[in-house]
């Protein structure tokens, strides 16, 4: 049976793991600036979010027995704005709503923060989430153009 434990910031080790696979997912995908995504650290990646966010940041974790086996990390930016900031279920727990149960706590969560907006972002080449986010509420904004270089954000 899967639980849902969520936190202010804290353990954010505990899906380091499942990041790490995020990571290398998006990477591998990745039309554009692959080498940000394969070489940031997972300390390095929470590092540039706390330095992004106002201070605020929630962790929601999918555990099955004692192993995490999805997240979603958001954190409250200094402009107002609420950002889902990572999100990620392992392939073989997905399908089963979990997903779903993740992102809509992440968003409850930013919207009792009274954010101005509720965002995330997607890779280039990675659009076939598109339509899980379109489910949940999300609608495409803008598109943001970048010459490379500099942090991943």
């Amino acid at each position: 049976m899967v639980r849902y434990l969520e936190n202010e910031g804290d353990g954010m080790d505990s899906v380091s793991g499942l990041w790490e696979r995020l990571r290398g997912l998006v990477a591998e995908r990745a039309l554009t600036f692959q080498e940000r995504y394969r070489d940031v650290s997972f300390e390095g990646y929470i590092t540039v979010l706390r330095e992004q966010s106002d201070g605020r940041m929630h962790l929601v974790k999918a555990v099955e027995g004692e192993e995490p086996v999805g997240f979603s990390l958001s954190t409250m930016r200094k402009d107002g704005a609420g950002w889902v900031e990572a999100f990620y279920v392992l392939p073989s727990q997905r399908g089963k709503g979990l997903g779903a149960e993740l992102l809509d706590r992440s968003v409850a969560w930013i919207r009792s923060q009274d954010a101005k907006a509720v965002r995330l972002t997607v890779t280039p080449g990675n659009e076939e989430v598109m339509d899980f986010y379109r489910s949940r509420g999300f609608e495409l904004w803008k598109y943001v153009m970048e010459i490379e270089g500099g942090k991943l954000e």
